[in-house]
């Protein structure tokens, strides 16, 4: 049996906890958005997390764009990513908990399980997440219960930034063989909408080696996918990043990547999601999602809807 450990420790003013066994440590802040602050790997030392280390931790105002945030780690978004009006309703940027105190269950973190859960404050969805360790792996269960009177859409996007380290490669299930941008500006500029060749859309920029050519930033979408997959492995340390879930559930992949174009930053985004877009009226107007399926389903008054996110550390050390 696996010997785990919790953490507990305050930084800033907030409560950080974690859990942690010999193969990988989690940390969270549930004050802030349930924010998943570090993910580490205890044999290699590689922190995956981004995050600006001369920048303090704060609480943004609910409603606050996202750039004004502190781009540290891995934030949820629900139920839209892009600002919009949906059912009368207000949506702010990156949804409408990132910003927001989520609650732990204490009882269930002296057992070595993080349950944090949050009511969306205009969306009548309750929005919770379980974090537990096996082994290797960081396992993230879901779920979104609809407190409302009739049925209910949302887009949800696990939205994690990871740094970037030389020699880290992204790797997209095979049957990838082209991604849609939906926006991408300096050395990746291209019109939104335009379809990339995965993974060497045209010359100078190999999205699986990370490069857009330059200074760039692009954000793109996969599929719909068969296989809920994608990892980083880098092939001069060994360390590697497996993301993995059940593509029938959330069938699409969201990739961010910026190499210095926005804010300076350098740092990628796995995100798996339930639509293929950022906004949720248009993901909802997706024509090809709607042929084939693919795209968010309503979730009936009272109903529950639950999905797991698997995020294992692997490490195969090199020969010096």
């Amino acid at each position: 049996m696996e010997l785990l450990r919790q953490l507990n420790r305050q930084e800033n003013g907030f409560k950080i906890v974690g859990l942690a066994n010999d193969a990988v440590a989690v940390e969270i802040i549930p004050e802030l958005g349930g924010r998943i602050l570090s993910l580490r790997d205890q044999r290699s030392g590689r922190e995956w997390m981004d995050r600006q280390h001369d920048k303090p931790l704060f609480k943004n105002k609910y409603g606050d764009d996202f750039a004004s945030g502190t781009f540290a780690g891995a934030d949820e978004c629900i139920p839209t990513i892009t600002p919009l009006t949906w059912k009368g309703r207000s949506l702010p940027d990156h949804g409408e908990i990132w910003a927001l105190s989520w609650s732990l269950d204490e009882n269930l973190f002296r057992e070595s399980r993080m349950k944090t859960s949050v009511d969306l404050p205009v969306s009548p969805l309750t929005f919770s997440r379980t974090i537990t360790l096996s082994g290797q792996s960081v396992l993230l269960d879901y779920e979104v219960t609809n407190r409302g009177e009739e049925e209910e859409s949302f887009l949800w996007a696990h939205h994690p930034l990871y740094a970037i380290e030389s020699g880290d490669a992204l790797q997209l299930p095979s049957e990838v063989h082209e991604v849609l941008v939906t926006g991408a500006e300096g050395s990746a500029a291209c019109p939104s909408g335009t379809s990339w060749r995965w993974p060497e859309p045209r010359p100078g920029i190999d999205l699986d080696k990370l490069d857009l050519g330059g200074e760039g930033y692009a954000k793109f979408f996969a599929g719909p996918l068969l296989r809920g997959e994608a990892a980083i492995v880098n092939g001069v340390t060994g360390d590697g990043l497996e993301v993995r879930w059940d593509g029938s559930l959330n069938p699409w992949l969201g990739i961010w990547l910026t190499r210095g174009a926005y804010m300076g930053f350098h740092h990628l985004a796995i995100e798996p999601t339930n639509g293929s877009g950022d906004a949720l009226d248009t993901v909802l107007q997706d024509a090809s999602a709607k042929k084939t399926g693919k795209m968010p389903l309503p979730l009936p008054p009272g109903a529950s809807r639950s999905w797991r996110l698997d995020l294992r550390l692997t490490h195969h050390p090199r020969n010096p």
